[in-house]
């Protein structure tokens, strides 16, 4: 008989644990960035705003050149940036993304409980939680896509050029040059990580429901016993 390690390695497992390190790394890095550029000469100012899950945000300036300008990094709460409409939004992302936490947490137990009882066939339970994990995971991509322009358009006094051409109170992603300025806004990391999450857990469940199935790929053929000739 093989070893539980051994059968937890070729099982699900290890898809699992790799979909919460991707989901945590999410959490870290920004999900949406907004950058400014200005540059004339020897002269340049770089401003960043990079959004994340929860309720901070972090906006930098970077400066070079006869210019007077500091460089600084800060990293301050949604509301107190002037950005209740964007907090809202995030802190909806955050909770959904606890959630599929969780629910990833589940499918991991019940799979190393199936494991551990030298179970072939997968548990629906297994199934039904990677089902939540991979919706609340892809949801914060959904709004954010949808909402997130909606919402920096509100919160005007951020950006007071909200609403007049192209900008990301017009459109999740885009680039514009206007007046020596260069913006650029768009998903972060995190938003690539969470979708890398999603599309994994996707494929993931797929495999656990065929393993449900009663001639799954896991069924009794896979333990090496004939299957009897139909008369």
């Amino acid at each position: 008989m093989r070893s539980f390690g051994h059968r937890w390695l070729r099982g699900r497992g290890p898809w699992y644990i790799l979909a919460i390190v991707m989901a945590v790394l999410a959490l870290v890095f920004p999900i949406y960035t907004i950058t400014a550029s200005v540059s004339a000469g020897s002269i340049s100012q770089h401003m960043a705003w990079h959004y994340l899950l929860g309720n901070n945000f972090q906006n930098s300036t970077r400066c070079s050149g006869p210019i007077q300008c500091i460089n600084s990094s800060l990293t301050q709460s949604y509301s107190s940036g002037r950005m209740p409409h964007v907090g809202s939004l995030m802190l909806l992302s955050a909770s959904l993304w606890l959630a599929g936490i969780v629910a990833l947490g589940g499918a991991l137990v019940v799979d190393g409980v199936r494991v551990a009882s030298d179970s072939p066939r997968a548990h629906r339970g297994e199934w039904f939680a990677g089902v939540v994990g991979a919706v609340a995971l892809l949801l914060p991509l959904v709004l954010t896509f949808f909402f997130l322009p909606r919402d920096v358009n509100a919160d005007r006094l951020a950006f007071p050029n909200s609403g007049s051409g192209p900008g990301p109170w017009a459109s999740f992603a885009g680039s514009v040059q206007s007046g020596g300025v260069g913006t650029q806004w768009g998903p972060g990391p995190g938003w690539i990580l969470l979708l890398a999450a999603g599309a994994l857990l996707v494929l993931v469940i797929l495999w656990a429901r065929y393993d449900l199935r009663p001639g799954g790929r896991e069924g009794p053929d896979a333990q090496g016993e004939e299957t009897p000739a139909a008369d």
